[in-house]
């Protein structure tokens, strides 16, 4: 644990609760309860909600977000349109021609029909890379709004709903059938509920979700039956 840390619990230690899944572990540390009161939240409350909270939360634990990989620029595009197989041979059909044509018919004479091949590969190359590259930009727009989802917590005793970026270390989230679940989280309250793994393990069997146990909860997970479940997030 660090040094002048308003938590009992670091983030090496949440992280190891999520991935050994033992609830040996868990019972260690108090159960769910005694994560949450390390964590300075209640399973009931929730987190204060006060912006000094939240953000002492995100400088201890981090953001609910992950490093995107840098935007591929145009260039990168241009690259790609020049590795075709196609191209490449039109290329090499270009650059023989051209040379052929300048020996037999001289520079002046002989450079058209190669140089016409190279204007019509290069005019491919850039529409091409000028298609693909605007599909990419719109790609990455969708993603953005697609990604965003609301999801309801519970900060300062009250329901709220936020965006599934802003969920930090420690809040109570409350989920409903068919909701994608947000973080990885422990189970505070709820029945019958199960999720859906497969986009995760491959598994088509659902796994049932009870208090005896210790779960890791990741994005593109749903739950299947009712009604409401409620999770303490975000552990890792």
């Amino acid at each position: 644990m660090q040094e002048n840390s308003p938590f009992r619990i670091d983030q090496p230690t949440l992280i190891e609760l999520v991935k050994e899944k033992k609830i040996e572990k868990l019972r260690k540390h108090g159960g769910v309860d005694g994560v949450a009161s390390g964590l300075g939240t209640d399973a009931q409350v929730g987190v204060s909600g006060s912006a000094e909270d939240i953000e002492r939360r995100r400088e201890a634990f981090g953001s609910n977000t992950y490093k995107k990989p840098p935007t591929k620029g145009f260039f990168h595009f241009v690259v790609e349109a020049f590795k075709d197989l196609t191209i490449m041979i039109l290329l090499g059909c270009a650059t023989l021609s051209l040379g052929f044509g300048i020996k037999e018919h001289g520079l002046k004479d002989g450079w058209y029909d190669g140089g016409s091949i190279f204007v019509a590969v290069f005019l491919v190359i850039a529409v091409s890379a000028v298609s693909n590259y605007r599909q990419n930009r719109q790609f990455d727009k969708l993603s953005k709004v697609s990604n965003n989802i609301q999801v309801d917590v519970v900060r300062g005793g009250r329901r709220q709903q936020i965006s599934i970026f802003d969920i930090v270390v420690g809040d109570c989230v409350c989920l409903n059938i068919g909701d994608q679940v947000p973080a990885d989280g422990l189970f505070i309250d709820g029945h019958s509920l199960q999720i859906d793994e497969s986009s995760m393990t491959g598994e088509s069997d659902h796994v049932e979700v009870n208090g005896n146990q210790i779960h890791s909860y990741c994005q593109g997970r749903r739950w299947l039956m009712d009604t409401l479940g409620c999770l303490l997030l975000r552990l890792a």
